[in-house]
């Protein structure tokens, strides 16, 4: 494809855009209109937009911070329990798995 064809089809997608980004918006503009229409004028008085419902996949600077070493272990043992396996304690070179199976 020649460089000028190229240019040509972005200049085309900016005007016509197409794909994910399209359907994301298009999605979320659908999502706008079934929330404003069960709205409660009274509770919600601003209109909700396609912003409120548009995705974002843009990582976000530490809003809740670093997780705790206590809370992380927490998180460990509800996963442990709840796929039927146990903790086990090993050293830093990880001789030993932290989950494992039950024998």
């Amino acid at each position: 494809m020649p460089h000028s064809e190229y240019l040509g089809w972005q200049a085309y997608y900016a005007m016509e855009p197409r794909g994910e980004v399209r359907d994301d918006w298009r999605a979320a503009l659908q999502s706008a209109v079934l929330a404003n229409v069960h709205r409660n004028p009274k509770k919600q008085k601003k209109a909700f937009g396609p912003k409120d419902f548009l995705l974002s996949f843009e990582k976000k600077a530490d809003v809740e911070g670093e997780q705790s070493p206590e809370a992380t272990r927490a998180l460990v043992e509800m996963l442990a329990a709840a796929y039927g396996g146990r903790i086990e304690i090993g050293d830093a070179a990880g001789d030993n798995a932290l989950l494992s199976d039950e024998d």
